[in-house]
C-alpha cells in the first residue's frame, strides 16, 4: 500500500511549535478524511488534527509530550493508489509510493517535514503516565492556574488522557487547600521566564508593530443602544447579555455595507517571515484576499495575556445565538480550550476594556487581520442641545486602527461611519 506523510499543518502566523497530547487513533487503524485523529497543546490551546486523507495508520513518528513543528511528519498514512497519485499531483510531500509497509522510507519534496526515523528508532506512544523524570503534561489553563497559587504540578494527581494534568485537578488540589481557586494576574519573579502566552504575545505584537497603521475615532451616542440591551435582557433573561453582542453585530453588519475592510492583505509567497514579522512589511508583491465569510474577533484577558477567539459568520447570526456563542467561545477561550478554527479567520476584531476601562485607548493591528476597534467605556458626557440646554448623554468612543495596505482614511472613515450609524439607531440589529 502506498503510504503518504501525515504532516502537521500551520497553526497560527505565530504558533513555531506544538506539545503532542495524545493520539486519539492507534496504528493500524483506518481514518477518514477529516476526522480528528491526534491533540496537540499550542500556546492558545488543545488542537485536534484531522487526517488530510481517508487510509490507515501505518506508523506513529512521534509519541506524546514530543515537540513538533509545522510541517513536522508525524505519522505515516497508508492510503490507495488513487489518492497516492492525487497527493503527487498537487505537488504534496510524498512518501515512495514503492516502499514497502514498515520498511525503510524516503521523503519527495517534504520542505521543511523532518524524515521519518527508522522504525526502530521512533518513540512508542505510552499508554501509561508521564514517566519519572519527563515532562508532565497539562493544559494551559491547569498551568495558569497553578502557577497563580504557586502550587507545583508535581503535586497534582492527572485525571486526564496518559495522566495529564487537567484545570478541574488543580481545582480539585486548590479547594483542598482552602484557597480560591481564581486565574487572575500572575506575580513577576525577578529572573523567571516568560510564560508560553506572553512569549507568543511578544512575538505576536512585535510583528503587529511592524504594520504600517493609522488611527481614527469617533464618540458614539449610546441611548438607544442601551435601550436595547436592557430589553434583551428582558426578552431573553436566560442569556448572558453583553454590550459586545451589539459591537460584534453592528461591526459585521458595517462589514457588509464597506467589504474593503473584510480583505486581509497576504505578502508575496517567496517572501520569507522572521521571528519579528519581516513578512507583514509592505511589498509591491503583496495582494489583497478578501475573507471567506464576516467574521469577527473579540480580546478576551487571560492569565499572561490575551487572546482572540473569532466569532465566524457573525453577519448570519441572530442576536441571541450570537450571544450564546459568544459566551462560550469567551469560556473556551479562559480555560485554553479552543479548537484549531476558532481564532483565525477574521478581518476585524473588538477590543473592549469593559466598564472600569479608559475613555479611549488606541490597539495595535493583529498580524493577518485588517483592523482592531478599541472601545472606551460608556460614560456619561455634557451634550448641548438644538435649543441650548445642556443634558447628559452616554457616550463611547470608537477608535479604529487600520492596516494602512489595505485601506486609506476615506475608506476607513467610511468603514466608522457606518459603524456608529447602527450602534446609534440599533434596531436593525434585533431584525438580523
Amino acid at each position: 500500500m502506498p503510504t503518504v506523510p501525515f504532516i502537521l499543518p500551520p497553526l497560527g502566523l505565530t504558533t513555531e511549535q506544538a506539545e503532542v497530547v495524545r493520539w486519539l487513533r492507534s496504528e493500524g487503524e483506518q481514518v477518514q478524511e477529516g476526522e480528528p485523529v491526534i491533540e496537540v497543546e499550542t500556546d492558545k490551546a488543545v488542537v485536534e488534527v484531522e487526517a488530510p486523507a481517508a487510509g490507515v495508520l501505518q506508523r506513529l513518528v512521534v509519541g506524546a509530550g514530543e515537540r513538533v513543528r509545522p510541517g513536522d511528519v508525524l505519522a505515516e498514512l497508508g492510503v490507495d493508489a488513487e489518492t497516492a497519485a492525487h497527493w503527487l499531483s498537487l505537488g504534496q510531500p510524498g512518501l515512495n509510493p514503492t516502499a514497502a509497509p514498515g520498511g525503510p522510507t524516503s521523503f519527495q519534496g517534504a520542505g521543511t517535514a523532518r524524515a521519518a526515523a527508522p522504525a526502530g528508532l521512533v518513540p512508542p506512544v505510552q499508554p501509561q503516565g508521564p514517566a519519572e523524570g519527563s515532562r508532565l503534561r497539562a493544559s494551559p489553563a491547569a498551568r495558569r492556574l497553578a502557577r497563580a497559587h504557586g502550587l507545583p504540578l508535581t503535586a497534582v494527581q492527572g485525571s486526564g488522557p496518559q495522566g495529564r494534568i487537567q484545570l478541574r485537578d488543580v481545582e480539585r488540589v486548590i479547594q483542598a487547600a482552602g484557597q480560591p481557586p481564581h486565574d487572575g494576574d500572575l506575580p513577576l519573579v525577578a529572573g523567571q521566564p516568560l510564560p508560553p502566552l506572553r512569549q507568543a504575545l511578544v512575538q505576536t505584537l512585535t510583528a503587529s508593530a511592524r504594520i504600517p497603521q493609522f488611527w481614527i475615532e469617533q464618540a458614539v451616542d449610546c441611548t438607544r443602544l442601551l435601550a436595547g440591551l436592557d430589553e434583551l435582557r428582558e426578552r431573553w433573561p436566560e442569556l448572558p447579555w453583553s454590550v459586545n453582542d451589539l459591537l460584534i453585530k453592528a461591526v459585521a453588519c458595517a462589514l457588509q455595507v464597506q467589504p474593503r475592510l473584510n480583505c486581509l492583505y497576504r505578502p508575496a509567497p517567496a517572501q520569507t517571515a522572521d521571528k519579528a514579522g519581516a513578512d507583514l512589511l509592505a511589498s509591491p508583491a503583496g495582494r489583497l484576499q478578501p475573507a471567506d465569510g464576516v467574521h469577527v474577533g473579540l480580546v478576551v484577558a487571560v492569565a499572561d495575556g490575551v487572546v482572540v477567539p473569532v466569532l465566524r459568520a457573525a453577519d448570519r447570526l441572530p442576536l441571541p445565538q450570537l450571544a450564546e456563542r459568544r459566551a462560550a467561545l469567551v469560556q473556551r477561550a479562559r480555560t485554553g480550550k479552543l479548537a484549531r478554527g476558532e481564532w483565525t479567520g477574521a478581518a476585524v476584531s473588538i477590543s473592549n476594556l469593559g466598564a472600569t476601562g479608559p475613555d479611549r485607548f488606541q490597539a495595535l493591528v493583529l498580524p493577518e487581520q485588517t483592523a482592531m476597534l478599541a472601545v472606551g467605556r460608556i460614560r456619561p458626557v455634557p451634550v448641548v442641545g438644538p435649543d441650548g440646554r445642556v443634558t447628559s448623554q452616554p457616550q463611547m468612543t470608537l477608535t479604529l486602527t487600520v492596516d494602512h495596505r489595505v485601506a486609506d482614511g476615506m475608506e476607513a472613515a467610511a468603514f466608522l461611519r457606518s459603524l456608529v450609524e447602527v450602534l446609534v439607531n440599533p434596531a436593525p440589529l434585533w431584525a438580523t
